[in-house]
């Protein structure tokens, strides 16, 4: 009997407009049209649980299976799933400081391919999050399982501007969007080209 490993699953979207002028992207329409998500629990030496357990979680919404090099994509990074659990639904202002509960990345590396082999180099579409709102209604920590919980992830952004804090005033974007995923143990397949 063979067995199969299922891709990151889940539902959403992000939907508004990028600017990275220099990849020659003007788009007040952009849709990511994501098809894979995951969640993955990462090692934070300031929210190390004594015995392993770990709060800090990165959650991914991406078009296609393939490497964040290669794709369009969106980060969550939530620092502390236990503050966090108590008090859902809950609204988290986005902002790059270094204490903020949840940041926000988005890599457009599909809609603006950068380096070698290109015949010329272009920087990165790679933007951070400094505005907007996330609303979370659920998430999932393996390690302190909430009564009633989903098992997932989900919530909603709205208004969340992604700048290159290099360039902010010409390379960004600002995005609205959803996402509901389940929690997978481990990390789901990844496909590669």
């Amino acid at each position: 009997m063979l067995a199969a490993c299922s891709l990151g699953q889940g539902v959403g979207e992000a939907t508004g407009e990028v600017h990275l002028p220099d990849c020659a992207v003007e788009n007040t329409a952009y849709s990511l049209e994501p098809s894979f998500f995951s969640a993955d629990y990462v090692s934070d030496p300031r929210t190390r649980v004594p015995g392993g357990a770990e709060r800090t979680v990165v959650l991914r919404m991406q078009r296609g299976g393939y490497r964040e090099s290669l794709s369009d994509g969106l980060t969550i990074l939530l620092r502390d799933i236990t503050e966090i659990q108590p008090l859902l639904p809950m609204s988290i202002e986005i902002s790059r400081d270094e204490g903020a509960m949840a940041l926000m990345t988005l890599y457009l590396n599909e809609t603006c391919e950068s380096g070698f082999p290109r015949e010329f180099w272009t920087v990165p579409g790679v933007l951070q999050g400094v505005s907007g709102t996330l609303t979370l209604d659920s998430v999932h920590s393996p390690s302190a399982p909430i009564a009633g919980g989903t098992g997932e992830f989900s919530g909603t952004f709205t208004g969340v501007r992604f700048v290159d804090v290099g360039a902010p005033d010409t390379r960004f974007a600002v995005l609205d969007g959803w996402f509901a995923f389940p929690y997978q143990r481990g990390r789901p397949a990844q496909r590669f080209p």
